[in-house]
């Protein structure tokens, strides 16, 4: 759980540093650097997975750069190197995802993967065809957050530094190690003095080849010499051995202050030999551009009738130009016209065109026989109609007439009844 809680920790601040990237970017535009600072990230994570032994050992593959991915170099080696990469860390997070070949299409190479990432709910808000490249910052991107899975998966844990006991004294920075030798003069008479000493019995045994003897204790002259010989012999031989190396201290006020007095007598030495070299550039470049200016009023005086005609050549062109522009609008009126009359023309013909058509088609004259023919008819029929018609009604008037007869005459015969 703490490991966990450790990475969740990181991926924020990792979140925030880029999105802080991200933002800066879009202001100022993007960040050349950062696709070099996520991949130094992911270089880092893979270190931490044992990605040399784990992967590069057990899958053949070689040791990549620490800014493989940062620069775009061969793409399908890059994208097949990628798709491998990135089948061994979902693999360490539990997942599945099957490698791809040296030879599959790169199109369904990125589609898998883009598919992959949309599973694992990684975000994928970039184009296909940025992962196509093998090579950016979305590819070292998406293989930064799956290493930081593959961390989580393995449950590492950012321990905190340790810091040693020792106190070492850090040496200043461009400060050379101070060398105190013995001074290699050496009085005589204080050296005879001290070996002719009565009472100092103290014997001086110096480690070397020629060990010094040791003086009597009432020693005649020529052992005296003889002692004083062998040991200037043995200060002369253990002299350049007697060196004390002393290392500056950095909070050595007195040295920072030699340091900036070195320093400042260096830069006043390079000011004035960059000074001189300064003045006589500056000379150079006054002399280059006098003899420019002289050489251009000399060219320019001797291309002056040419560059008089030139003016004139010109302004007759613009003359031309204006008297051309202005035929031209004419021309293009002109034109108008003649396609509106043309319009107009071609209206007229096709009226034209339908009034002949009339005249000469006879459709119409049969449509109206054909109309009377079929007018008759049902006049002939209403005709017949007409006398069934009559016939009736006079059918039955006389049959009422009749019925009117019959009943006068039989009225009477019931009175008589």
């Amino acid at each position: 759980m703490e490991d966990d809680e450790d990475l969740r920790d990181e991926e924020p601040r990792k979140g925030d540093k880029s999105e802080k990237r991200r933002g800066e970017g879009s202001e100022t535009g993007e960040d050349p650097f950062a696709v070099f600072t996520i991949m130094e990230s992911l270089h880092d994570k893979l270190k931490l997975l044992d990605y040399d032994s784990d992967f590069c050992a057990k899958r053949g593959f070689k040791s990549i750069p620490r800014h493989y991915f940062a620069i775009a170099e061969n793409a399908s080696e890059q994208l097949y190197y990628f798709g491998n990469l990135l089948s061994w860390l979902l693999s360490i997070t539990g997942q599945r995802f099957t490698p791809p070949d040296q030879y599959d299409d790169p199109n369904t190479v990125t589609t898998n993967i883009m598919l992959e990432l949309r599973k694992q709910g990684l975000p994928t808000e970039f184009s296909q065809t940025k992962l196509k490249q093998g090579s950016g910052e979305e590819v070292c991107q998406v293989l930064n957050n799956v290493a930081q899975l593959a961390l989580k998966a393995r449950k590492w844990k950012w321990s905190k530094p340790e810091h040693g006991r020792e106190e070492f004294v850090d040496e200043a920075p461009h400060h050379e190690d101070v060398e105190v030798v013995a001074e290699r003069v050496v009085e005589r008479d204080e050296v005879e003095e001290n070996i002719m000493d009565d009472d100092d019995d103290v014997v001086v045994d110096m480690s070397g080849p020629a060990p010094a003897p040791q003086p009597t204790a009432e020693p005649d002259k020529a052992a005296a010499e003889q002692a004083q010989a062998v040991w200037l012999a043995e200060v002369e031989r253990v002299l350049p051995l007697l060196k004390i190396h002393l290392r500056a201290d950095i909070k050595d006020w007195r040295g920072h202050v030699e340091e900036m007095m070195n320093n400042r007598a260096g830069i006043a030495d390079s000011l004035t030999t960059t000074q001189e070299q300064l003045e006589k550039l500056s000379t150079d470049i006054a002399k280059t551009l006098e003899k420019i200016g002289s050489r251009e009023k000399y060219v320019n005086s001797q291309l002056e009738s040419l560059i008089s005609d030139y003016r004139s050549q010109q302004d007759a062109l613009a003359a031309v130009t204006t008297r051309w522009n202005q035929s031209s609008g004419g021309v293009d009126e002109l034109s108008r016209e003649l396609t509106r009359l043309t319009e107009d023309l071609d209206k007229v013909k096709g009226q034209l065109d339908e009034k002949g058509t009339s005249m000469t088609d006879a459709s119409p004259l049969v449509k109206i026989k054909q109309a009377l023919t079929k007018i008759k008819m049902e006049i002939s029929q209403m005709d017949v109609r007409v006398g069934v018609i009559q016939h009736i009604l006079l059918s039955a008037s006389l049959r009422e007439k009749s019925a009117m007869v019959h009943g006068m005459h039989a009225v009477p015969v019931l009175d008589d009844e």
